[in-house]
């Protein structure tokens, strides 16, 4: 199955936005930013925009993938779709968490008791993470917030449980698009449940909209048109930037626009920049180790050289070894654009 440049540089951009916010605003547990005041009152959101735009990627990844297979099988590999996912996530968070567990036994500052007031606080990270519970346990376990980045995976492998049961019950009885009103009413279920919660609850929790609309483009086999993807992509960038007094319109507007993005990602050739792609290929490392990084507070010149090396490493040594599908350690020198799809029943794009 082949793998498709513009989504592998949209998956850099998401990264790009999440280290770039973190390196702007600091990060727990002892926030100093990386930027010191350069960055103002801008770009305070541009790490949660970068959040939403992984999750729409990861929604119409996972869908175009379960409804190809569907299509081609008439059935669904439920047990193979769930070892494929564990082989490709899990080994580089339990090198995380490895890396946490001998930071707490070299440096006791680490441990998370000074601000809690527990003993291997740290501990409780570790648990949430490699349970994917860092979404929702955290509110009854004690831990000291060095993982606390992991609630993103447990809202990602949590979407991953479940929706291809989903899939497996509608698409099974009935036809792909029967799947859209499903996606309606589970995206406003989010959309008023995040009314109703605090709000740390809904940073963490509350944002399976983001990968339902992911997963909407690809049931409809939705092709966004160049003025919508560009009107769609300017938005973005704005809400990048600017402060919502409403955290449930952000986070709902910013759905809306990565799933638009990611439908119309063929009119963007500039993303099948080389730096771009590659991104891509190891946000993940880079989305874990740049945070375990910035939780020692140093300078952003110091700190992103870490992280990539850090997420290099992670690709290289760790990641490509379980990946069905690893992409080539050097960029092909033509990328023909004719030739691929970004949609389902035309070429297959892997996660």
């Amino acid at each position: 199955m082949r793998r498709v440049a513009e989504l592998d540089g949209l998956r850099g951009v998401a990264v790009v936005l999440v280290v770039a916010g973190h390196l702007i605003t600091g990060i727990g547990p002892y926030p100093r930013p990386g930027f010191g005041d350069l960055g103002g009152d801008l770009f305070q959101w541009a790490d949660s925009a970068g959040v939403q735009l992984f999750f729409a990627l990861s929604g119409y990844l996972i869908t175009s993938l379960l409804l190809r297979e569907l299509g081609a099988a008439g059935s669904l590999d439920l047990r193979g779709f769930w070892i494929r996912r564990l082989r490709r996530l899990y080994p580089p968070l339990i090198a995380v968490c490895m890396a946490y567990l001998v930071v707490m036994l070299l440096l006791p500052w680490t441990r998370g008791h000074d601000w809690t007031g527990v003993a291997w606080a740290g501990l409780g990270d570790i648990g949430l993470a490699l349970t994917y519970t860092g979404n929702v346990a955290w509110l009854w376990v004690p831990r000291s917030g060095w993982l606390g980045h992991t609630w993103s995976l447990a809202v990602e492998e949590q979407f991953y449980l479940l929706w291809p049961l989903v899939v497996l019950a509608v698409v099974g009885r009935f036809r792909p698009r029967a799947l859209v009103p499903v996606i309606a009413a589970g995206t406003l279920f989010t959309i008023a449940a995040r009314s109703l919660v605090p709000e740390s609850v809904v940073e963490a929790g509350l944002r399976w909209d983001a990968l339902l609309v992911g997963a909407l483009v690809a049931v409809l086999g939705w092709r966004t048109p160049r003025s919508l993807t560009v009107a769609a992509l300017a938005a973005f960038a704005v809400l990048c930037v600017v402060d919502l007094p409403i955290e449930n319109v952000f986070y709902s507007v910013t759905a809306a626009c990565a799933a638009l993005i990611v439908g119309g990602a063929h009119h963007l050739h500039w993303l099948t920049n080389g730096v771009l792609v590659h991104l891509g290929h190891i946000s993940y490392g880079l989305y874990l180790w740049h945070v375990f990084v910035l939780r020692f507070a140093p300078p952003w010149w110091t700190a992103v050289p870490l992280s990539l090396g850090a997420a290099e490493l992670s690709h290289r040594l760790i990641e490509r070894r379980f990946m069905a599908n690893p992409p080539p350690l050097r960029r092909p020198k033509e990328i023909d654009l004719r030739e691929r799809s970004l949609h389902p029943g035309r070429r297959a794009v892997p996660r």
